[in-house]
């Protein structure tokens, strides 16, 4: 886990949560950006799907005040002991041991397996997700596999009707529609459908999947192909954003125009090579 002091780099309540998806995303690893704000309180933003029910196990430390929000996204602050009188004479700012408290928490969590098999560009709750984000997304399928992944959505907190579940013949799909998008997973064992389905009136899940447009006899559907699925209870406190949606969606793209660059920068390159050969072949 990664805990990171941005108060020299960012604004108080701007970019933290944006940093530390970044950073989530590069190094694959949780992460914890605070920044100190005029009162001297330590508040930030924590991501990191790669620990189930990461807000609420960090919530436990003694380091930190509060975390609100959802489980893999999140806002905190830091627990500061209170001025000493000796301090306050002395009119010293009390400042966090940032390593210290990140050696702790890494500590807290050394059991926790941190090496997410699936590292995703879109952390966002069910209620919030929409067809228009994989048709702009799918319209960048001629750069995926040249260097740029195809994107990854996690999707938590899905409440689906038992009436909307389509299992196929001989139950060789689970699939569902939600805000107009086709969630399917192909081929589940009998074991991951009896886990999935019992026909409930509604049921919770968190997901892992990929954008896709299935065009075919005149028909056009938005999908999320499901690589990863499980039946959740559905958390009635969580107060759903868009804050961290909006964070995802500006850093993917920022990440694909960098991408796009360096890619066209070394393109440029290697033709100014080719050219120069081809003179000295001459």
């Amino acid at each position: 886990m990664l805990l990171i002091d941005a108060t020299d780099y960012i604004e108080e309540g701007g970019l933290s949560g944006l940093l530390a998806n970044k950073i989530r995303s590069r190094y694959n690893r949780p992460t914890l950006v605070v920044s100190r704000n005029e009162k001297g309180k330590y508040r930030g933003s924590g991501r990191g799907e790669q620990i189930e029910m990461f807000r609420s196990k960090l919530e436990k430390s003694e380091h930190i005040e509060f975390a609100q929000g959802h489980e893999p996204a999140f806002g905190f602050m830091l627990n500061i002991p209170k001025p000493t009188e000796k301090d306050n004479e002395e009119k010293e700012d009390i400042k966090p041991d940032i390593k210290q408290i990140e050696a702790d928490l890494n500590k807290m969590f050394e059991n926790e397996d941190t090496n997410a098999e699936n590292v995703v560009d879109f952390s966002l709750h069910g209620d919030f997700i929409e067809d228009y984000m994989i048709e702009e997304l799918c319209q960048l399928e001629d750069y995926w596999g040249n260097g740029i992944d195809k994107p990854v959505f996690h999707v938590y907190d899905i409440v689906v009707s038992s009436e909307a579940i389509d299992t196929g013949k001989e139950e060789s799909k689970f699939a569902f529609t939600h805000n107009d998008i086709e969630f399917i997973l192909f081929k589940p064992s009998p074991e991951k459908m009896a886990e999935l389905v019992d026909w409930s009136d509604t049921m919770c899940y968190n997901l892992i999947g990929e954008p896709n447009i299935n065009e075919f006899d005149g028909r056009r559907i938005v999908q999320i192909i499901i690589s990863a699925i499980e039946r959740v209870k559905l958390n009635s406190e969580d107060e759903s954003s868009t804050d961290v949606l909006e964070d995802d969606w500006e850093m993917y793209f920022d990440d694909l125009d960098d991408k796009l660059y360096e890619s066209t920068q070394s393109k440029t390159k290697q033709d100014k090579k080719e050219e120069v050969e081809d003179d000295f072949e001459w």
